[in-house]
């Protein structure tokens, strides 16, 4: 592939000969040219990502904001997602907290949706009701679905109550390096999540 997988976010520490073969360095992806996919050249990147071998709990926004990409991380289909708009609305307004409180507002979303134990996690395959949005189906008739549901109901769910966030696809996998020092990474271990923007005053806040 021409994409070198990284999480976010993540700065390249050291420059050396091959570099001239990345063709993209942004915030979204790391490109190399198809020549470069005929061999290996070592990188040296940082990320503050992970603590201690485990990814931390909430990473600190590195990505320049702009009123564009908010937007885009509060948009919602308020015609095809209506009960899940409404249920988020009503968990949400149970809790009762304070509306700067984005933290415990977004935990609480994502508790109901993990611990309450009307939703299951389930890799086969669940019929859905065609006739409405698949995540309208999930919160609504069939709370049983893989990654892709929960972290889908939640991204959009966040977004009903004012919280921007999106959903992000990539890998989790504990596996240990082999003799040769290398990790094998395999579709299996594909994974989804999601990043809610967390303005830092609410971080602040959290931390006083």
């Amino acid at each position: 592939s021409p994409v070198v997988f990284a999480v976010w976010p993540f700065f390249r520490i050291s420059r050396r000969p091959g570099d001239n073969h990345f063709l993209n360095f942004d915030a979204e992806r790391f490109i190399r040219n198809k020549e470069a996919t005929r061999f290996e050249i070592p990188l040296q990147l940082f990320t503050n990502a992970f603590r201690n071998g485990q990814q931390v709990e909430m990473i600190p926004n590195q990505e320049a904001n702009s009123e564009f990409s908010m937007q885009q991380m509060l948009e919602i289909d308020e015609n095809s997602l209506d009960a899940l708009i409404k249920l988020a609305k009503s968990w949400d307004n149970a809790l009762n907290l304070p509306k700067e409180d984005y933290i415990g507002r977004a935990k609480n979303i994502e508790r109901q949706l993990r611990d309450s134990g009307r939703f299951s996690y389930s890799r086969t395959g669940i019929v859905r009701n065609r006739q409405i949005d698949p995540l309208e189906d999930f919160v609504l008739n069939h709370p049983q679905g893989h990654c892709e549901y929960f972290a889908g109901a939640l991204v959009m769910m966040l977004r009903a109550i004012g919280i921007p966030s999106r959903m992000v696809i990539g890998f989790k996998f504990e596996i240990a390096p082999d003799f040769s020092g290398y990790s094998t990474v395999r579709q299996s271990d594909a994974h989804s999540w999601v990043e809610a923007y967390i303005p830092q005053k609410a971080i602040d806040l959290k931390n006083d």
